[in-house]
């Protein structure tokens, strides 16, 4: 069986490889098969208008009457070499993928534009996601979203080696099906994802500036800091007022004090605090540039460095007075997070994520899939997660890995924050910040 639509818990309608149309009530077959002329079926949906559409091998698209099974209009060419996924978006148009690796957009029973290539060889699988958007799987094993009008958003590795099927529950997670090659032979496997919202209605900041740095401020606002030196202030997706400039060229660290004041390194090597918008205490460093920077309970800072050191300092009358200092990386420091029970990870230009223990010179090296370590959270359940600069982020737990790292096209993920919603944000190189 390729189609399945569910009309109640007592109806249904199904077609498969026979290209044959069959409508069940209670389990038990109504009259005899229909003959659809895909040769074999291998999408069957339901429209909003009550239709069924279903598409097949032959590269057309049929529509039939959702109660009777009659066949309506005239068959649709799809410009596909085979028709190999469907879908109906939340708008009523639809989306096709075939054999050949494109992906077509319709609208009111027409082909809405050329057909795009998807990058993936065959498009096996659709999917249907808020504000029209679609995600795609197919030959290569990754996951595709698209925007409503066919811009590629967002990519990365689902893990299987080829992905057959997908399906999004009711609660928004999705379902993703395909072959995975575990040991010499291959298998099926199921996985389950919660969807990063990617789309264009859930994509905070666009832009071509490249994002550095993030913080969320007490009233859940964010603030990012640019390539351009400048802070920008986002709410609900939406920029408040004009961009900030500091004096770093570059803001490549952010931090939030318990006061509320907001702390911001660059590369010019000085730390900058900023309250309703000015500055009120600057001060310089000597690490050869500020690369990250985090805040302690106690109201301390961390700042990573150029230099490869971490200082941990007081920031008392706008002056820094420096409580200790280590060399922890090979290379810069990008990213530092404190862990509850009082340990800090730190992460740099030599791919390494180091563990230091309070009061120790050294820390416990843990190697990572990243080529350099840009960013690193911990979330409110222990877990960790890490950001690289080729747009891989790793899940970890227990000091361990947790899975294979999944990919994001979007340039380096420079930095992670955990919402208080739960929410993982990243602030990445193509200017973007994802949800």
């Amino acid at each position: 069986m390729r189609g399945l639509v569910v009309i109640s818990d007592q109806e249904w309608w199904t077609a498969g490889d026979d290209g044959l149309l069959q409508h069940w009530i209670g389990g038990l077959r109504q009259g005899p098969p229909i003959v659809t002329g895909h040769g074999s079926v291998q999408s069957l949906v339901r429209t909003p208008d009550g239709q069924l559409l279903s598409a097949g091998i032959d590269g057309f698209l049929r529509r039939w009457d959702l109660r009777t099974g009659q066949s309506l209009g005239r068959p649709l060419r799809s410009g596909h070499l085979e028709v190999w996924s469907l879908v109906v978006l939340p708008n009523g148009d639809w989306v096709s993928g075939g054999r050949e690796g494109r992906l077509q957009w319709w609208r009111e029973g027409r082909p809405r534009g050329m057909p795009i290539p998807s990058g993936q060889g065959a498009v096996s699988a659709l999917v249907a996601l808020p504000g029209n958007a679609i995600l795609s799987g197919g030959d290569d094993g990754r996951l595709r979203y698209w925007d409503s009008v066919g811009h590629l958003l967002r990519s990365f590795n689902s893990g299987h080696n080829s992905i057959m099927s997908l399906l999004r529950l009711r609660q928004g997670s999705i379902l993703s099906g395909g072959s995975e090659r575990l040991t010499e032979a291959e298998s099926s496997s199921i996985r389950s994802w919660l969807p990063p919202k990617t789309g264009l209605d859930n994509q905070i900041l666009p832009g071509q500036i490249e994002s550095l740095s993030l913080v969320e401020l007490c009233n859940g606002d964010l603030i990012s800091g640019a390539s351009d030196g400048a802070l920008y202030h986002w709410r609900d997706g939406h920029r408040l007022g004009q961009p900030i400039q500091t004096t770093h060229r570059r803001v490549d660290a952010l931090t939030l004090l318990p006061s509320g004041d907001l702390v911001s390194g660059g590369d010019d090597g000085t730390l900058q605090v900023w309250r309703n918008g000015q500055v009120v205490a600057r001060a310089p460093t000597d690490q050869g540039g500020v690369t990250s920077l985090a805040t302690l309970v106690d109201g301390s800072l961390l700042s990573g460095g150029r230099d490869g050191s971490i200082r941990h300092l007081q920031l008392e009358d706008g002056a820094l007075r420096r409580i200790s200092s280590m060399h922890s990386h090979h290379g810069a420091v990008w990213a530092i997070a404190p862990l509850p029970d009082g340990d800090v990870l730190s992460g740099g230009d030599d791919g390494l994520i180091r563990r230091w223990r309070r009061g120790r010179q050294q820390g416990i090296a843990l190697k990572t899939p990243h080529t350099t370590v840009v960013s690193l959270v911990v979330r409110s359940n222990g877990d960790w997660v890490s950001g690289g600069s080729g747009g891989d982020i790793q899940l970890w737990r227990e000091g361990r890995r947790l899975g294979d790292f999944f990919h994001v096209d979007s340039g380096s993920v420079w930095s992670l924050v955990e919402r208080r919603n739960r929410q993982i944000v990243s602030a990445n190189g193509d200017g973007t910040i994802f949800t």
